[in-house]
């Protein structure tokens, strides 16, 4: 048992949901708790574990109800706590006799209001910050990226130069369709296991986000509501209501907060508190579509009313990027300093611009058709975007030069891309289309390497764990599903 697991969780069963809920918080915001229904691996001897636990926590968190308190199990960690001298923290759940070992004890009350009782359990706890394991994983694996960045880009070969806007052939590099496959179909290595299925929304859901530390998953809907998910459990923590249909979410990157940002049809953004559910700022800008800069407060948002602007959202400051165009997808380099955005009127641009000083790097006449998605390579040197023309580009996002062209429609036929992202490793993007399947390619080659199995619907949005071992998509079928990938790929 690692020192790190530092709060233990005594409860009665027939408490389970209230339980799971308070351990999915905690552990999101970044404390460190252990709950047997959460932390005892499959195929373990559960009695061992949980006193290997209860030795190994010097804290011990006791949920109080009617049912807990006559509880023989909750009884007895709680007198082992005790004599131990671990420090004992009583949770009042329900209205109940409190045991009079615990009666002396400050509890934290959370009948009247369970935002209010976190807030009081976390600082209980000295949660400052949410510490992002996950995340911190994904950043050595980008650093073992960025050191072998120069051979990556070596071995590409570029498919297009660009002057100024205009392409210049030179030796399409498309991925084919394997030897004997239907038309538009290709070479499938296999398909990622669905782990969940998120069906708590009653109209298309519209975008997906992880969790900085891969424990919660946000998904927005036509249906005018974000929700909160636990990513292992698939349990519905948090709605949040908004007042028309949801396009965008994105967590932010700062470690002091825990916010979730959300963009509507009628261009309203709205920053939540992703543990309360509280709003912390409404209307705090105008844009169906937004990106958190990476480390700090920025927050990049576009809508037809506004154009682009990029505001921090602690002091109110401005970027110098403006641009008029209503952009319908925005991305930030993994390092915060490049913010790339897609145009879907008539022009079909991707622009990339220096955040600090404002000046545009690229105008790249992209696609035939609008600019759903973007997504940067973990290395920051390249651009993935997806067209409602059928097809995914990669290009080098210093030069402008196209580096792949993979074509998801059968010829004659349309397959909006709607969505696509990179894998936080950099091997492979992820793809979802009109045909509700999405797929998992190799970056460099194009080669198609998973094909999971389809939705009701087209797929909108596709997402990452921070660990590049799941999946997360999002379907006009009103479902979010939760997939292993990982397994396949290898990881």
């Amino acid at each position: 048992m690692s020192d790190a697991l530092a709060t233990f969780f005594s409860y009665s069963r027939d408490d389970s949901e209230f339980a799971l809920r308070l351990a999915e918080d905690l552990k999101a915001a970044g404390a460190n708790v252990w709950i047997d229904q959460l932390d005892i691996p499959a195929g373990m001897p559960w009695d061992r574990m949980v006193e290997d636990a209860l030795n190994s926590c010097p804290h011990i968190l006791v949920i109080l109800s009617p049912i807990s308190v006559k509880s023989d199990h909750v009884r007895d960690e709680v007198s082992f706590a005790l004599s131990k001298q671990k420090r004992v923290i009583p949770v009042l759940y329900r209205e109940c006799d409190v045991p009079f070992r615990m009666a002396r004890l400050q509890h934290i009350d959370f009948r009247p209001d369970y935002a209010r009782g976190l807030k009081l359990l976390l600082k209980a706890l000295g949660v400052g910050h949410s510490p992002q394991p996950l995340a911190e994983k994904a950043r050595l694996e980008q650093e073992e990226c960025e050191s072998k960045a120069a051979a990556e880009k070596a071995r590409l070969k570029p498919e297009e130069a660009f002057s100024g806007d205009q392409a210049q052939a030179s030796g399409k590099v498309t991925a084919q369709p394997a030897p004997g496959s239907r038309p538009g179909s290709f070479l499938s290595l296999g398909s990622g296991k669905e782990l969940l299925t998120l069906d708590a929304h009653t109209d298309s859901v519209n975008c997906v986000a992880w969790s900085l530390d891969g424990n919660r998953l946000a998904t927005g809907s036509e249906d005018a509501t974000a929700k909160i998910w636990g990513a292992e459990t698939g349990r519905e923590l948090l709605t949040l209501h908004a007042q028309s249909g949801i396009r965008s979410v994105a967590w932010n990157s700062n470690p002091d907060e825990i916010w979730l940002a959300t963009a509507s049809n009628n261009e309203i953004v709205t920053i939540w508190n992703a543990v309360t559910g509280e709003q912390e700022a409404d209307e705090a800008g105008n844009g169906c579509v937004l990106a958190w800069r990476p480390g700090g407060y920025w927050l990049a948002m576009s809508g037809e009313k506004t154009g682009l602007c990029v505001r921090d959202l602690s002091t109110g400051e401005r970027l110098p990027i403006r641009d008029d165009h209503p952009f319908v997808s925005l991305a930030w380099s993994p390092d915060g300093k490049l913010l790339a955005a897609g145009t879907w009127d008539t022009d079909k641009l991707v622009r990339v611009w220096d955040a600090d000083s404002g000046r545009q790097l690229l105008s790249l006449k992209a696609h035939d058709g609008g600019i759903y998605s973007l997504s940067w390579s973990p290395d920051g040197y390249r651009l993935a975007t997806a067209s409602n023309e059928g097809a995914v580009k990669v290009w080098d996002a210093r030069s402008g030069k196209r580096l792949l062209t993979v074509t998801l429609a059968p010829q004659g036929a349309w397959n909006e891309v709607w969505a696509v992202a990179w894998c936080p490793g950099g091997k492979w993007v992820a793809t979802g289309t009109q045909d509700g399947a999405p797929r998992v390619w190799d970056a460099e080659s194009g080669e198609q390497c998973l094909t999971l199995r389809e939705h009701g619907g087209a797929v909108k949005g596709v997402a990452w764990s921070p660990d590049g071992k799941r999946l997360a998509t999002g379907s006009e079928d009103n479902t979010a599903k939760v997939w292993d990938v990982g397994s396949q790929l290898g990881l």
